[in-house]
């Protein structure tokens, strides 16, 4: 399992990069003579409700799909570093509060967060990520202050302070090298519950209008879930191999 996942990872790493290595196809080019044609040897996949090659919007979409996945983990761990930081070397006051403030956001259901946010911001890929950053931090930052005042406590950290070590050395030598094993595995965990959210919120019409995402693949091709079932089961299938490959990397 681990060597599938490693292997359909890379290529969809490599897909993302250079998609021109997989198909000639162009992802938005229509044609109207080809709607809902069935696989060929120039559309191996076959063509959707507007003539578009399938297979190209998949390799394509792949691009798109890891972005929001990988920008949304990114900044969500690099805010909850930030912050969590900061209240480590703060006083119990500011501790206090930024504890309250996770456990009022931890009321709300990250979806439920990031689809209210998805419907008040534009439809752009810009919006999405924004609304998935919003709606996940709380979560995201409620671990990551768990790693680091469990560090705080160290000896090491204690007897850093104690012969006067900055609080950016000690940020630097101590903190992050010593939750950095459990900082990867959550970021991977992140990226493939990112994928799925966005897919949530393009399902549900609130994903970007001009995204080729595997999501937005799915929500064009429900209207014909029943006609042409390929047409959902094609992007549906990316999506939960790339989420079980981010999630089997590291376990």
């Amino acid at each position: 399992m681990r060597l599938f996942c490693l292997t359909a990872l890379f290529l969809f790493v490599l897909a993302s990069l250079f998609p021109h290595w997989f198909t000639d196809q162009l992802p938005k080019q229509q044609n109207l003579s080809r709607i809902l044609a069935s696989a060929n040897e120039v559309h191996i996949l076959g063509c959707d409700w507007l003539g578009r090659d399938v297979f190209a919007r998949l390799v394509y979409g792949c691009r798109d799909t890891l972005m929001i996945g990988l920008s949304t983990s990114f900044f969500s761990i690099a805010a909850g570093l930030f912050l969590g930081t900061i209240v480590m070397f703060a006083g119990s006051f500011l501790n206090r509060l930024y504890q309250a403030f996770l456990d009022i956001s931890q009321a709300f259901p990250p979806i439920l967060g990031a689809i209210l946010l998805a419907s008040l911001l534009d439809a752009s890929q810009t919006g999405v990520i924004l609304a998935l950053f919003l709606g996940s931090f709380a979560s995201v930052a409620r671990v990551l202050r768990t790693y680091i005042l469990e560090i705080r406590t160290k000896e090491y950290i204690l007897a850093a302070e104690s012969m006067g070590a900055s609080r950016l050395r000690i940020y630097a030598k101590h903190v992050i090298p010593n939750i950095f094993d459990p900082l990867v595995t959550l970021f991977f965990i992140q990226c493939g519950n990112m994928i799925l959210a966005e897919s949530t919120l393009s399902f549900l019409g609130l994903g970007a209008v001009d995204s080729l995402s595997w999501g937005n693949m799915v929500y064009g091709a429900r209207q014909y879930l029943f006609s042409s079932i390929s047409l959902s089961l094609w992007p549906a299938s990316m999506i939960a191999i790339l989420v079980l490959s981010l999630n089997r990397i590291r376990s």
